[in-house]
């Protein structure tokens, strides 16, 4: 970004470019390039955050919090070229953390705003009448912040007197997807101690049981769907470990062409057995997926 002038104050060329701008540990980074400047070594670059906005993907503002926080401030040295770095870290907490409970299933768009001028003062504010006019630049940076917790899921079936049932555990390292992503599991099926036998294909791994997506007001559900079945033959006195592996891919973009606007798709992963007492034991955990277009 770059704007040339030419009017008695300045005649140049400023290029000013953010290459971080991390709200939320406070770290911002860029440079300064100016080039031909017609003015002696007396004023000073100024680079400032004048503001960070957030919006929800409703629109709405969840907050508006305009700053004057100084990042760097440089006395010209008069040279004809001058590339001016900044690296700067500011203690400042981001508002958007008390609002969880309004936003939790929305993505964040953060809006940070810096700004670049030159001054005649040491002292100088974004507000200041000792800005050299139309030196002044304002750099946006916008980024997306995925507001819903990523959690691990862990299914547990375990006897109720120990070494009279088997166990079953279901491990996913989080409960937030993406269209796209992988939904990576393990599932321990220890037997070694039980005195019963798990029933010949009867156990059903990671069964949609609902799916809810959201437009706006409005709700639909889709009838269940079974993504994957992994039939285990009669177990007795042994130990498995399965890898599970699913791509979340055309059924569920499929879903998403539902008119209107998709925030986010749950449904309920479901683990379904039976031993031979013939007794059916269901373990399940809701799982989230984000549309990749939101």
């Amino acid at each position: 970004m770059g704007l040339c002038h030419s009017i008695t104050h300045f005649q140049g060329e400023i290029n000013f470019e953010v290459t971080q701008a991390d709200f939320q540990h406070g770290q911002y980074n860029g440079s300064v390039l100016i080039s031909n400047p017609t003015m002696d070594s007396s004023y000073y670059l100024y680079v400032n955050l004048i503001g960070i906005e957030q919006i929800t993907t409703k629109g709405f503002t969840v907050s508006n919090q305009f700053l004057d926080i100084n990042l760097m401030r440089q006395k010209l040295n008069g040279d004809a070229q001058l590339h001016i770095p900044f690296d700067q870290h500011i203690q400042w907490e981001p508002i958007y953390q008390n609002y969880y409970s309004i936003i939790s299933d929305q993505t964040l768009s953060t809006i940070v705003y810096l700004e670049c001028f030159l001054a005649k003062s040491s002292s100088a504010t974004s507000l200041s009448s000792s800005i050299v006019p139309n030196t002044r630049q304002i750099h946006v940076v916008k980024t997306k912040k995925n507001r819903q917790d990523i959690k691990p899921i862990s299914l547990n079936y375990e006897p109720k007197f120990a070494g009279f049932a088997p166990i079953i555990q279901f491990n996913l390292d989080k409960n937030t997807y993406r269209v796209g992503e992988h939904l990576k599991g393990k599932l321990l099926v220890d037997n070694t101690r039980s005195q019963f036998a798990l029933v010949k294909n009867q156990i059903t791994i990671l069964q949609i049981i609902d799916l809810l997506f959201k437009n706006d007001t409005k709700y639909k559900r889709l009838p269940p769907q079974t993504m994957i079945q992994q039939r285990l033959d009669n177990m007795h006195s042994e130990k498995r470990n399965l890898d599970i592996d699913i791509a979340i891919t055309q059924s569920f973009n499929d879903a998403c062409t539902y008119p209107g606007r998709l925030y986010k798709v749950n449904y309920v992963i479901q683990l379904e057995f039976m031993w031979e007492d013939q007794q059916t034991h269901v373990m399940s955990n809701e799982i989230v997926i984000y549309n990749e277009n939101d």
